[in-house]
């Protein structure tokens, strides 16, 4: 007679995992909740006898590495920015979800309203979609990824780019003291390009 395998308990350690992921994100103390999610999770082994067979599968290194990601990505605080006057417009939309998750070393973080992205900690790329078209300025214009932008370099080292011709317009904030704007920009370019420009401002 063949005996019937128990589960694994693989379901229910991710269920555990689960619950102290979203306790940290609710915690206000995130070393308190790492600490308890990783103590949750190794007596939940203790109690169901597989703690040595978990080791040797270097499931418990995992699921600490899991913990401790998204400890780190909660302990990220969200970065705040206005929202610009078009920010509903569909093209916006278009760029935002097609922008990238990294820009040179710099992760995309959690932004406070619509149309906005941020990566590094601290900020070193802000973007906003949504501003008024500009058609004609006295700024020096650069292209960069085949798109023409508008230089505001009055708060050096902060650099303000601005599309030109595209409707809306997209503003793009580098802090030059961390990354390069060239870099910001052509890494940008394939999503801001999703809202073509009726003129361009380089020959």
């Amino acid at each position: 007679m063949t005996a019937e395998s128990s589960p694994g308990p693989t379901n229910a350690l991710l269920e555990a995992l689960r619950r102290e992921i979203v306790r940290f994100r609710l915690s206000f103390s995130p070393i308190e909740a790492i600490v308890s999610a990783v103590f949750t999770i190794q007596n939940y082994l203790v109690r169901s006898g597989s703690l040595e067979s978990m080791r040797s599968s270097k499931l418990i290194a995992l699921v600490t590495a899991s913990v401790l990601a998204a400890a780190l990505a909660g302990c990220t605080p969200t970065v705040n920015i206005e929202a610009a006057p078009l920010a509903n417009d569909p093209g916006c939309a278009e760029i935002i979800v097609r922008l990238p998750e990294t820009i040179g070393e710099s992760q995309k973080r959690v932004t406070n309203a619509q149309s906005t992205a941020a990566w590094g900690n601290p900020a070193a790329v802000l973007l906003r979609c949504g501003l008024e078209p500009v058609e004609a300025s006295a700024l020096t214009c650069v292209t960069a990824g085949d798109i023409d932008w508008l230089v505001d370099d009055s708060a050096k080292p902060m650099y303000r780019f601005i599309t030109f011709g595209t409707k809306p317009a997209t503003e793009v904030v580098v802090d030059s003291e961390q990354m390069a704007g060239v870099t910001a920009l052509e890494s940008l370019a394939g999503a801001v390009q999703n809202v073509a420009a009726s003129k361009r401002c380089t020959p």
